[in-house]
């Protein structure tokens, strides 16, 4: 997803609730489902959590088109990394996420 340096977060997440759905079940999102977790210069990091079946999606919104390398996939220690550190969280993942 690009997106303009102008905006805010009430317009980038309005954005994201016309433009995607969960990808596990293909509901909408609403405004209350999405969070921004980080912003830069570059680009923003949301998670979406579908209010339907809780499938949660990480989203990067880019101020310009990413290179190549920012859209590849996670390797399989990313995906080992991940699955270890959520098999163990035991907190509610929402709150994690708004630090």
């Amino acid at each position: 997803m690009t997106i303009n340096s102008e905006l805010d977060h009430d317009t980038l997440i309005q954005r994201l609730i016309e433009t995607v759905r969960c990808m596990e079940c293909k509901s909408a999102y609403a405004a209350q489902d999405v969070y921004v977790v980080s912003q830069d210069e570059d680009s923003w990091t949301l998670v979406a959590v579908c209010a339907v079946c809780g499938a949660e999606s990480v989203v990067m919104a880019y101020l310009d088109e990413p290179d190549d390398d920012e859209l590849a996939p996670p390797d399989e220690a990313e995906l080992a990394a991940w699955k270890c550190f959520l098999g163990s969280f035991n907190g509610d993942l929402r709150d994690l996420l708004r630090c």
